[in-house]
């Protein structure tokens, strides 16, 4: 008998539907941090600013936004 699936925290679940909706994003955020001195830089605490993760979903990267996913 298989094991019952566990759910996913809630902390993972909007990653997990991100993931699904914007396919290919992680490869399109490794090519904006390996910009980012030419961008002016931002602290490494932070993994991209929302402007990127903006431009990413927004068409950027070839991905348009969708409200609501």
């Amino acid at each position: 008998m298989p094991e019952p699936r566990t759910p996913l925290h809630c902390a993972l679940q909007h990653p997990h539907t991100a993931g699904r909706a914007y396919p290919g994003r992680w490869k399109q955020y490794d090519r904006f941090r390996q910009d980012r001195d030419a961008m002016g830089g931002w602290p490494d605490y932070v993994y991209c600013p929302l402007a990127g993760s903006y431009a990413i979903v927004s068409g950027r990267g070839g991905n348009p936004f969708r409200p609501g996913f």
